[in-house]
């Protein structure tokens, strides 16, 4: 079926590539769009790569080794995945790694920063299934709220995603609240009650739209310059159905977990309302309110047992009414 709807837009499938035969210039460029110019809802998903034939175009054979098929670029308006060169790697785990990157602005003078998310779809004899790893992507760039990171760009290749998100220079609120704790000093109150205000607005947003979050936790609140924070990590983030849908997969960091996924009942957004509670905990206390390196440890406590009470300020108390 797809190789009959290819052929009515002059492009020819064969093996081990695509031959596209171009009947304008205004078709040439790096990157193709395949769902907008063919509506092939699962095109976008093919690594595939593309050659001009100079059989059938007036391009005069020029070849494009490693186009990628792509989805709902922001391309337009940030100005695409060109001109980026890492800088440093920030983070990494067993499905990928995260860069710092920087390119020359825009504007006379100096440069912009964004972070690079590559997710490796193959690795260590694991392989991850493409359409879960794209949902991060296809969700982020929905998405757009004050508290919540941009999501820049993002292409698929060589068995790699590659998302190019918003740099906050103010890193994790995790590594911040370490570095209190550490150094014996506090987050203030009047800090702690803004973030958590900004959180709630985002999450409100994400509620409104029918998206769970699932994975609230500090290592997931990033800082801005002018010290705001952002939600971010959308990895594990559910798109629900309609508005009283519940779900029973269970995903997150255990120790943010709501009771009802230690008890395999179905959940919604009070999961991430649960989780900004722990991170408002976490603020205020500098440690979490539930934490054991046993998860049936950890499970109990969060079933069975309250955290140690907190003792903040009338003026506090007030805010957070």
């Amino acid at each position: 079926m797809y190789k009959r709807q290819l052929a009515e837009f002059g492009i020819h499938a064969t093996r081990p590539s695509i031959v596209v035969g171009v009947a304008r210039r205004a078709w040439c460029a790096l990157y193709i769009d395949v769902t907008n110019v063919l509506r092939l809802p699962l095109l976008p998903l093919f690594k595939l790569l593309f050659r001009f034939d100079a059989r059938t175009d007036d391009i005069g054979g020029w070849t494009l080794d490693a186009v990628v098929i792509r989805l709902g670029s922001r391309s337009e308006s940030h100005g695409g995945m060109d001109g980026w060169e890492k800088v440093r790697a920030v983070g990494e785990g067993s499905y990928g790694v995260v860069f710092l990157v920087a390119r020359a602005a825009s504007s006379a003078g100096g440069t912009e920063n964004a972070v690079l998310k590559t997710i490796y779809l193959r690795t260590h004899g694991v392989e991850l299934e493409e359409e879960k790893v794209l949902q991060e992507a296809r969700l982020l760039q929905q998405l757009a709220h004050p508290h919540i990171v941009e999501l820049r760009d993002w292409l698929v290749r060589d068995d790699q995603v590659h998302l190019l998100l918003e740099h906050c220079e103010g890193g994790d609120l995790r590594s911040r609240l370490a570095r209190l704790k550490s150094d014996g000093a506090e987050l203030p109150e009047v800090t702690a009650i803004s973030y958590f205000a900004q959180l709630l607005s985002a999450l409100l947003y994400l509620h409104a739209r029918n998206v769970l979050h699932r994975d609230v936790k500090t290592a997931n609140i990033f800082l801005t310059r002018a010290d705001l924070v952002k939600l971010g990590d959308f990895g594990a983030s559910r798109a629900l159905d309609h508005e009283s849908q519940l779900i029973n997969t269970v995903v997150g960091t255990p120790s943010y977990f709501a009771p009802e996924l230690l008890v395999s009942r179905p959940y919604n957004r009070g999961c991430d309302v649960w989780a900004l509670g722990c991170c408002l905990y976490e603020m205020l206390a500098l440690e979490r309110p539930f934490h054991s390196l046993n998860f049936l440890e950890l499970a109990e406590m969060i079933l069975k047992r309250q955290p140690c009470l907190l003792y903040t300020s009338d003026a506090a108390d007030d805010s957070l009414r």
